[in-house]
């Protein structure tokens, strides 16, 4: 009986001692939960490191995540890994700690890891789809988000990435048809999911269906009013659908909620012009020019807006400041835009060097041909003059745009011939 006794008091005092010792766990878990995470950080720290425990490593990891020292969290998530790697809870916040710290081989191997042993993860295929999107696997990311949706047909997100995968894959490509179904699916299940109907927006428009396009920026601008950019897709189609006038609005309130944009400017002035309100197109390609000063077009069009207003200087001014970027193509439209100003001029000597140096750039340039032999018939250099009339005629006979062109040289070849015999 007295060793029964015994034996009962040292049970119940291991027992009672037990319970007595408080789990460290405990403690950090405390710290965390109320986010005092450099707490946590120091308590955990203080256990040996051989004694720690995965859960030990993994909260001293999302401590140090949560503090923003991250080289640190993946060194710890690490440690959790290899001491417990069947955890797909430790292993998921590995792989998001290696992608956030920029190592996506090794967060997608992990995440691979995963979704081997356990094919239906959601967490784990959602981040492993948005991995191979943002690295521009596009083809990896669509059969991923396809697997989610086998999945749950319902999930907004899903669909609305799939989308974004086959978009950036190839518009051009046949099952693009992909692209609407799955932007409407994802619409249905979340209507105000404006980057959706942004989506579907630009879609049709790449595929330069712009009423289409034009309807989708409207309703996405309805909760984005204050977004310059929604006004500006939305100037951009009526722009596209020659609705100038109507599009002049929209850059302008575009531009009264970011008025730093060059390209607002330009599109404005670009309207502007087609509207022939040129005073006004003047002005905004202005703006553009001092926002954007090394952008050759918008100075093209600059010197297009004051050529119309019969501003010569001005224009070849702003002629001559797109010639400084333009390449080969576009410097022989440049150049000949100041030989026609210095012919106007009556400048013959400098709208002949013009000429000139188009030619030599493109020897077959028509504009150039023509302008070339006004200039020697502006000069009585008649016998050179009917000598480039006559190579420019076959150059501009079938050019619509040039047809009274083709008429003058015709009828002022014979009338120098004339002269001649």
């Amino acid at each position: 009986m007295k060793n029964s006794v015994t034996i009962l008091l040292v049970v119940v005092s291991l027992t009672t001692l037990t319970f007595g010792q408080a789990n460290p766990s405990d403690s950090y878990k405390k710290f965390y939960n109320e986010g005092s995470f450099k707490e946590a950080i120091t308590f955990i720290s203080k256990i040996d490191t051989s004694k720690r425990t995965a859960e030990d490593w993994f909260y001293l990891a999302q401590s140090y995540n949560s503090n923003k020292e991250m080289l640190t969290a993946v060194q710890a998530y690490q440690k959790a890994v290899q001491l417990n790697p069947v955890h797909n809870g430790f292993r998921i916040s590995f792989a998001r700690a290696l992608n956030l710290s920029g190592n996506t081989t090794d967060a997608i191997e992990n995440l691979n890891t995963i979704i081997k042993t356990d094919s239906t993860n959601i967490a784990a295929l959602s981040d492993l789809g948005s991995i191979y999107l943002t690295t521009k696997k596009y083809q990896l990311a669509r059969s991923t988000f396809e697997k989610l949706l086998e999945l749950n047909y319902t999930d907004y997100l899903s669909h609305y990435y799939l989308a974004l995968s086959v978009y950036n894959m190839n518009t051009a490509q046949p099952d693009t048809d992909a692209v609407p179904n799955h932007l409407i699916h994802c619409l249905i299940n979340n209507p105000r999911f404006t980057p959706a109907r942004d989506l579907l927006g630009n879609y049709y428009f790449t595929k330069q269906q712009y009423k289409r396009a034009l309807t989708e920026y409207e309703v996405s601008s309805y909760n984005k009013n204050s977004d310059p950019e929604a006004h500006f897709k939305i100037g951009l189609c009526l722009e596209k659908l020659k609705n100038f006038g109507t599009a002049i609005p929209s850059y302008e309130k575009a531009i009264k909620l970011d008025s730093t944009v060059a390209n607002y400017h330009s599109h404005l002035g670009y309207c502007y012009y087609m509207e022939e309100k040129m005073d006004s197109a003047v002005g905004a390609y202005s703006r553009a020019a001092i926002l954007d000063k090394d952008n050759p077009t918008v100075f093209q069009n600059l010197g297009m807006a004051y050529l119309k207003l019969d501003s010569l200087d001005a224009a070849k001014h702003s002629f001559e400041a797109a010639l400084q970027n333009f390449g080969l193509m576009q410097m022989t439209f440049i150049i000949n835009q100041i030989g026609f100003i210095n012919l106007k001029q009556n400048k013959f000597e400098e709208a002949r060097e013009a000429c000139e140096k188009v030619l030599a750039l493109e020897p077959e340039n028509i504009y150039a041909s023509f302008n070339i032999a006004r200039v020697y018939d502006e000069q009585k250099k008649y016998s050179t003059a009917i000598k480039f009339y006559k190579k420019a005629l076959p150059l501009i006979k079938d050019v619509q745009s040039m047809q009274s062109e083709y008429k003058y040289t015709l009828d002022r070849i014979k009338d120098l011939e004339k002269q001649r015999g």
